[in-house]
């Protein structure tokens, strides 16, 4: 097998590369490929993995397990019995019992990272197409992309993953594509009933489309500071009502908030991870400030306003959403990576467009004092980028959690038997 000559952290820079070979070789009409055998690749890396006992996904095995062995009855007690909150939220319970019905457990990794990332590179192939991006933006913002999402959170959460990257993708072509509705509606129902926290990125949605064409200063301050008085909200609800939804985010609302601290200080890498998270969403909002003008100024105004809202409301949201530690993280780790790479690819392409057509003189020299600094910062504000980029891709095979992405040979190489293994 191929994953026998990697481990999880080679095999992911072996899938970096294969994926800027083939970008930059096949004729850029064609680069959708890139992204398929990109997504297929990293399909392929979930398959392999084999987890630790303390992995999530081990946990999940033993009820997918449960499902294959004892039926739809045993499904239906765990379900009454109220496991991870399934009751509630039944669109992961029927997406275990599927993969009850498969071969194997991998498949339940598999499957997950196959539609988060092929949602998410959907929505970055969309975008460079549909908003004539050239090759070069669309490479770095991709590989923004690649370096900063969390493939083993992903690969072994499942469906916090599955969720986030689910609605993002229908918030993208619901609200700036403006187009394929009744499957966006269909993929929020999904992301809605698979996890607790499968709800904040449609909140964000629905903030966006009522806020759209209200100014955005005032909004921006509600989003800030709207997630304390939404928790105390909806604690208040909890204690009137028995509905599964309000129930179980009162509860999470409050565990969130008591183990914030500890969840963040409890390990020196796990702090670290946070405070990657805080620099890439300063990253991403930096980099809107940079470019939201050239949204406004290009060929495709109305669909880079709605960019610029869903982005703004999405990034405000987040800065509150600090306080309350794994909902932000979440946001950092799901969404944020392909929302940075949009905002990278398009407001880079329609700045050099701009340069493009009013000539470097005019730019460089006429232009408005502001303006002509953000054309001199171009160079560099790209090359921070990239670097940033790079960091990310270290960090990535050093210290976040791709490290504990663990195919079979690496266990038995370790000294440990067939008996462990799934």
């Amino acid at each position: 097998m191929l994953v026998s000559l990697f481990t999880g952290v080679q095999f992911y820079i072996v899938i970096l590369i294969a994926f800027t070979v083939l970008f930059w070789i096949i004729p850029q009409r064609f680069q959708w490929a890139s992204f398929v055998v990109a997504v297929l690749l990293f399909t392929y890396m979930a398959y392999m993995i084999v987890p630790d006992s303390t992995d999530d996904l081990s946990h999940y095995f033993y009820f997918i397990d449960d499902f294959r062995k004892n039926g739809y009855e045993n499904f239906k007690w765990h379900i009454e019995e109220n496991h991870f909150d399934w009751k509630t939220y039944r669109a992961s319970a029927y997406f275990f019992y599927f993969i009850s019905k498969l071969p194997n457990n991998h498949f339940l990794p598999a499957l997950t990272i196959f539609v988060a990332y092929g949602s998410s590179c959907l929505v970055l192939n969309d975008a460079s197409v549909r908003f004539d991006v050239d090759r070069f933006h669309t490479y770095i913002g991709s590989m923004f992309f690649f370096a900063t999402y969390w493939f083993f959170d992903t690969a072994s959460g499942i469906r916090n993953g599955f969720a986030f990257s689910l609605a993002f993708a229908a918030s993208y072509f619901h609200i700036v594509v403006r187009k394929y509705l009744p499957v966006c509606i269909i993929a929020y129902l999904i992301a809605a009933f698979f996890h607790s926290a499968g709800i904040m990125p449609i909140i964000i949605v629905v903030i966006t489309m009522i806020t759209l064409r209200v100014p955005g200063k005032f909004i921006n301050v509600l989003l800030i500071f709207g997630i304390a008085g939404g928790a105390a909200v909806v604690n208040y609800l909890s204690t009137k009502t028995d509905n599964g939804f309000i129930k179980t985010a009162a509860e999470k609302s409050q565990h969130y908030g008591e183990n914030y601290e500890l969840g963040n200080n409890m390990l020196s890498d796990t702090g670290t991870m946070f405070k990657v998270n805080i620099v890439i969403t300063v990253l991403v909002t930096l980099l809107l400030f940079y470019v939201v003008e050239y949204f406004k100024k290009s060929n495709y105004p109305e669909e880079m306003f709605r960019l610029e809202k869903l982005s703004s409301s999405t990034l405000y949201f987040m800065i509150g959403a600090v306080a309350v530690g794994l909902i932000f993280v979440r946001f950092a780790r799901w969404i944020l990576p392909v929302l940075g790479g949009v905002i990278f690819m398009t407001g880079m392409q329609f700045q050099k467009n701009e340069i493009d057509s009013k000539g470097v003189a005019d730019t460089m020299y006429f232009a408005e004092p502001i303006e002509r600094v953000k054309y001199k910062a171009r160079p560099v504000v790209i090359t921070l980028f990239v670097i940033f980029t790079l960091v990310h891709i270290w960090y990535q095979c050093n210290g976040s959690s791709l490290i504990w992405t663990h195919f079979e040979h690496e266990w038995l190489d370790a000294g440990f038997g067939d008996d462990f293994l799934w």
